[in-house]
């Protein structure tokens, strides 16, 4: 991914004048060109949390890579969407802040007021800002200059970070939602749907934004995404309060909550609720997939049930650690971190690489396993890459008595197709693909090809 797919300048300023807020918003529903396609206002200018969960999303993928090439141009995002927090947010005399008229995930809750979900996405957000803008002030101040980036600016996010709400039942202490949801009407939810497809088909919306009940996962889902912020009994306490009145409307629902349970110990329901999302479109489970085609979020969420929940996987230096429960009747699952081993590897040797734009090393690494408990990586063929703005130059050396050789190819993907054809001998094998990587990262354009049939060779 690169900038110019992260960041549309163009785009931004729309929505800057739009909202009047300053920084960058992701709009809810995208154009080819970055513009809001979202014509509701409830959603398209409230749902505001998507210009949080981006950037947590792109945190996540460097946390699980350590890919430096992304995080020079993760900074800019960080910062430009902490600027959009700060102007959206309301913050008063004494420092205290409020984030007024938005809407969280669950989108039974109307325009309210303080969503848990948003705020503490928000704060993490505002965390990864103030970071990326220490960072540059210490490595590239030309860098930290250009963007307008100032100690009293960084400062304010501080304290914004510090004293955006989080809502809590005055009488108990518990998490809230939002600062509505206690007042809602409560509804014992088996008087509005009979089975898994979603009530909205006979109750209209505006009577379900007036009951207190939740289309899908909000706080719950929240907890699953930053399970350190909250103690385990806040988060048991959580799914005691929220997961009676959920009434599962969305097809991400039941992944959600299977992740949540996972990891919180609650087997059985983790169970019960990752076969209705494992099914969820191939037993037509909420009667759906026949009108709406595939859910392919629910799939996302499927596998990270399975990853973040199953297998307890969490991303806490340099090493990825797990805590596995696996589902009853299942013996083992096996997860591979190659890239990541390779990238262990020279950081113990002290390898690095000079990042430069026009020469790049690549490097195709195989993967070769000789028993259960027996693996073995190398690099199998490496060359250079010299990009251009309207080609890719690659110069590799196939054998000793070979000359060197330029090759001329479209863009990456042209070359990883090339590489990928040549090297990739892992069909019908118990081993990893073949993958490339553009000096110490994954190259951009690597895809693995169509495994070969008689039909197609």
């Amino acid at each position: 991914m690169r900038q110019d797919m992260i960041l549309n300048p163009s785009a931004d300023e729309r929505e800057r004048q739009k909202m009047n807020n300053a920084g960058a918003r992701y709009p809810w529903m995208t154009s080819f060109d970055g513009s809001e396609q979202c014509e509701s206002w409830d959603i398209g200018a409230s749902e505001l949390h998507i210009t949080a969960d981006i950037p947590f999303a792109m945190q996540q993928y460097l946390d699980a890579t350590g890919d430096e090439d992304f995080y020079l141009q993760a900074m800019e995002v960080y910062i430009e969407t902490a600027r959009f927090w700060h102007s959206r947010c309301i913050i008063h005399p004494d420092g205290s802040a409020d984030l007024m008229f938005c809407k969280g995930p669950d989108e039974y809750c109307g325009i309210t007021n303080n969503n848990l979900f948003t705020n503490c996405m928000v704060k993490f957000n505002l965390d990864l800002a103030i970071k990326a803008a220490l960072k540059l002030k210490e490595t590239d101040p030309n860098r930290y200059s250009k963007l307008s980036l100032s100690d009293e600016e960084v400062l304010a996010w501080h304290s914004l970070r510090d004293n955006l709400k989080e809502c809590r039942n005055p009488q108990t202490g518990r998490y809230l939602p939002d600062e509505t949801f206690s007042r809602l009407e409560p509804v014992d939810i088996k008087t509005l749907k009979t089975d898994d497809g979603a009530s909205y088909h006979h109750v209209c919306f505006d009577r379900l934004q007036r009951y207190q009940v939740i289309k899908q996962a909000d706080t719950l889902l929240l907890m699953s995404r930053l399970p350190k912020k909250f103690t385990p009994e806040e988060r048991l306490n959580a799914w005691e309060d929220f997961e009676p009145c959920c009434l599962h409307d969305s097809t991400l629902s039941f992944a959600s909550h299977a992740l949540f349970a996972a990891q919180n110990g609650l087997q059985e329901a983790a169970e019960k609720y990752f076969k209705k999302a494992l099914y969820l479109d191939l037993h037509e489970i909420m009667n759906n997939t026949g009108k709406e085609g595939l859910h392919l979020a629910c799939l996302g969420e499927t596998w990270s049930s399975i990853f973040f929940g199953f297998l307890g996987a969490n991303f806490n230096g340099d090493t990825p650690a797990f805590s596995p429960v696996l589902p009853t009747g299942w013996k083992a699952l096996r997860m591979n971190f190659y890239l990541k081993a390779i990238q262990q590897e020279w950081k113990r040797r002290g390898l690095s690489f000079v990042e430069d734009d026009k020469i790049r090393l690549i490097s195709v690494v195989l993967h070769d396993q000789f028993s259960e408990t027996d693996n073995s990586l190398m690099i199998g063929h490496v060359g250079v890459m010299l990009p251009t703005s309207d080609a890719v130059y690659f110069v590799e050396k196939v054998a000793f008595q070979e000359p060197y050789r330029l090759l001329k190819f479209k863009n990456r993907t042209e070359l990883s197709d090339y590489l990928m054809l040549k090297y990739d001998n892992s069909w019908g094998q118990d081993t990893a693909h073949t993958f490339i990587m553009d000096n110490a990262n994954l190259m951009d354009g690597w895809r693995i090809l169509e495994e070969p049939t008689a039909s197609n060779g």
